[in-house]
C-alpha cells in the first residue's frame, strides 16, 4: 500500500473524522505507539486491512491491538490466525466477535468445549453455523457459552427448546411439549425423545421413585392423551 507523506501535523480530530484518508491513518499507526491519536486512528472504519493485519501480527494485547481486532475492516485471515493461538485475552475476544470472523474459526473455538469469554463471543457471532450452536446446547451445560448459543438467531429452534426445558427440569423437561412451537412438536427426533423420557417418567412415578405436583400430573396426563395412538403410551392412560 502506497503511503502519502502528509505535510501538515496530524491531529486527533483528523483521525477521528470518518472521512479521514486511509493513508493518514496508516502513517499514524505505523509509528507503533499506544497513544491517544493511535487509539483514535485504529478505531476509524477507513483503516486499511493491511495496517490492521500488521498491528495484529505483533501479537500484543494492548488497546491498539484490541481495537484493530474489533475494526470491521479487519481481514478474516488474521482473525482466524488470532483464534488459533487459543488465548482468552481481549484481542481474541474481539476477533471472535468481529463480523468478518470466518465460520471455520468459530467452529474450532467452540469445539474446544470451554466456557471462557472467547467461546461466548464465538457463540454469539452470526457467522456461527446452526449445527455448531446445536452441538453446544447438546452438551446440556448451564453455562455462559450455552446461553450465548441459545440467544444466537442461527441456533435451531428445536435445540433451543430442548436445552431450555432440560436446564429447568432435567427429569420432566418434556412437560411443556404441548405448548411448544409447531416446528418443535413436529420434529421426529423431539417426538422420539419426548416419548422415551415420558415412558421412563411414568414408570418411575408408578414405582414411587418420583412425585409430581397437581399441575405436573395434569400436564403429563395431557401428553399421554396426545400420544394415545402409541400403543405403549396408551397403556398408561388413567393410571396417574
Amino acid at each position: 500500500m502506497k503511503i502519502i507523506k502528509i505535510a501538515e501535523e496530524i491531529t486527533v480530530d483528523m483521525v477521528k473524522d470518518p472521512n479521514c484518508p486511509p493513508e493518514i491513518l496508516t502513517e499514524v499507526l505505523r509509528r507503533g505507539k499506544d497513544d491517544q491519536i493511535s487509539q483514535c486512528a485504529v478505531q476509524n472504519h477507513n483503516c486499511h486491512p493491511e495496517i490492521l493485519t500488521e498491528i495484529l501480527k505483533r501479537e500484543k494485547n494492548d488497546l491498539i491491538s484490541q481495537w484493530a481486532a474489533k475494526n470491521p475492516n479487519c481481514p478474516p485471515e488474521i482473525l482466524a490466525e488470532i483464534l488459533k493461538r487459543e488465548e482468552d485475552d481481549y484481542v481474541s475476544r474481539y476477533a471472535a466477535q468481529n463480523s468478518n470472523c470466518p465460520a471455520e474459526a468459530l467452529i474450532e473455538v467452540l469445539r474446544r468445549g470451554k466456557d471462557d469469554w472467547v467461546s461466548m463471543y464465538a457463540a454469539q457471532n452470526r457467522n456461527c453455523p446452526p449445527e455448531t450452536l446445536a452441538e453446544v446446547l447438546k452438551r446440556k451445560n448451564n453455562d455462559g457459552v450455552s446461553y450465548s448459543a441459545y440467544n444466537n438467531d442461527n441456533c435451531p429452534i428445536e435445540e433451543k427448546w430442548i436445552w431450555k426445558n432440560k436446564i429447568k427440569n432435567p427429569t420432566m423437561w418434556f412437560l411443556n411439549y404441548l405448548n411448544a412451537h409447531q416446528a418443535v412438536k413436529n420434529n421426529p427426533e423431539i417426538i422420539k425423545l419426548v416419548k422415551q423420557d415420558l415412558v421412563k417418567a411414568l414408570n418411575d412415578l408408578l414405582a414411587g421413585k418420583i412425585t409430581l405436583t397437581t399441575e405436573e400430573k395434569d400436564k403429563i396426563n395431557k401428553i399421554v392423551d396426545y400420544f394415545s395412538s402409541d400403543f405403549v403410551i396408551s397403556l398408561y392412560r388413567n393410571k396417574i
